[in-house]
């Protein structure tokens, strides 16, 4: 018990020590120092490594051949681009112009908990800073900003930021539901779930300014594909691309497909519903256990990953089989969740639709032969208790013969 009382306070001391890190990183980015919130005082206050990032993000080629005077009156000639930050706020994600928004009311904004990741597009920006002030992290909009936002057609801004931000989403759910895509099926698709129209040349103006930061989708070819892909191989991407492109897509219902722009979220079909019914009623009670083991499953489905692998989720997680007969039922449970999860090999659709569209006759998963799985792991079993196999003899005068 001691030995474990130990282990539990060295991992909490390892996170708080990870926090500790994280915390000390942060307040390395911020401004050391007395919080002003004129323009001008702030970027003489920047470190000169961070003064030069914000110059090389407006656009300033080789600040570090410029005087930092040079730089700091350019750049508040160009800071003062009403257009610039309507351009630059268009494509702040909600909860950063939400942050934005807040910050307008007020001088300051203490925000020792919350992480850089947070503010750190707007901070590249210069449209707001960080001060580390008497062992506080504070987050400032300088006066101008204030001023440039209040001139802003706010009818007209939002109407735009909204177009914006519903393409953003749009992009992501299509990363997500079918891996890669093509710019003029994104369009027919858009088009076909919303009355406010897009053009192709208006979708690429969007795309082109939203991929202007960082985000988890890029250019390949003639397609967007999904973060995914950006940690695979060339090979791996070509033969994907290849293998999906004669299909057609998928198209769900708008609601249904904007779910997908949640990175977490997963469609509970009727098989994964009828699999989840069947483990808590034969296999496990625990829901919270049963719940998480039914978003691996279908994840590896998603991904159409081998059988094995599946039936290893349930050693994973501790759930052990009665006998080989309820292992076959299992096994048939998920051969039809298998064969009706929507996947990216068939641009949304599944195994069993994709047949009767192409009218092939693709064999279906149906399992595989027990004394193929490694991973099974049933329950131990006296000699006189009923045997594994389900025949309704003892174990000692059945397989425990």
């Amino acid at each position: 018990m001691l030995w474990e009382s130990n282990s539990k306070k060295q991992k909490f001391n390892k996170k708080i020590d990870i926090y500790t890190l994280l915390k000390q990183a942060w307040e390395s980015f911020a401004i050391q120092g007395e919080i002003v919130t004129s323009l001008s005082d702030i970027l003489k206050k920047l470190l000169q490594v961070d003064l030069h990032s914000i110059a090389e993000n407006y656009g300033i080629k080789q600040p570090s051949k410029k005087s930092d005077i040079e730089i700091i009156a350019r750049l508040l000639k160009l800071m003062a681009n009403r257009k610039k930050v309507e351009e630059i706020l268009m494509i702040a994600r909600p909860d950063e112009f939400d942050l934005f928004l807040g910050l307008l009311d007020m001088d300051f904004m203490d925000i020792d908990d919350m992480s850089y990741e947070s503010y750190a597009y707007l901070m590249d920006y210069g449209i707001v800073f960080s001060f580390y002030h008497q062992g506080k992290r504070y987050l400032v909009v300088s006066e101008e900003i204030k001023d440039i936002y209040s001139s802003i057609n706010k009818p007209v801004f939002t109407k735009h930021r909204e177009k914006y931000q519903l393409v953003y989403r749009y992009i992501k759910a299509l990363c997500n539901f079918y891996g890669a895509f093509e710019p003029g099926q994104f369009v027919n698709i858009f088009n076909s779930l919303n009355q406010d129209r897009l053009t192709y040349a208006g979708f690429k103006r969007i795309y082109d300014k939203l991929a202007s930061r960082t985000q988890n989708f890029f250019n390949y070819g003639e397609y967007i594909l999904g973060e995914y892909f950006g940690h695979v191989s060339y090979d791996e991407m070509d033969s994907f691309l290849e293998k999906i492109r004669d299909k057609p897509y998928y198209v769900p219902k708008k609601e249904e497909l904007l779910k997908k722009a949640e990175d977490l979220y997963f469609e509970l079909t009727p098989q994964l519903n009828a699999l989840r019914d069947y483990i808590i009623s034969n296999m496990c009670k625990d829901e919270e256990t049963v719940d998480s083991l039914i978003e691996d499953i279908e994840l590896l489905c998603f991904m159409e990953q081998p059988f094995n692998e599946v039936i290893y989720e349930f050693k994973r997680n501790g759930i052990l089989f009665e006998s080989t007969r309820q292992l076959n039922t299992l096994m048939s449970l998920l051969a039809d969740v298998y064969n009706n999860t929507r996947t990216w090999n068939n641009r949304g659709y599944t195994a069993k639709e994709m047949n009767e569209i192409l009218g092939k006759n693709i064999p279906l998963v149906t399992g595989i032969p027990i004394d193929k799985l490694d991973d099974v792991i049933f329950k131990k079993v006296g000699r006189n208790d009923p045997c594994l196999c389900g025949s309704g003899k003892k174990y000692k005068k059945c397989c425990g013969r």
